[in-house]
């Protein structure tokens, strides 16, 4: 997965709206696949 192998991934804006069960699995994917190896930055306004 290319999101995977980018440095630094920043989700801005997340959360503004309702996420279906398969998003939250990709999102659960992308996340466990970059712990520990990658910096992930998740921002809301929320």
């Amino acid at each position: 997965m290319q999101l995977a192998k980018t440095d630094v991934l920043v989700l801005d804006d997340w959360g503004m709206g309702a996420i279906d069960s398969a998003t939250r699995s990709d999102l659960l994917e992308i996340i466990d696949d970059r712990s520990a190896t990658r910096a992930t930055i998740l921002t809301s306004q929320l």
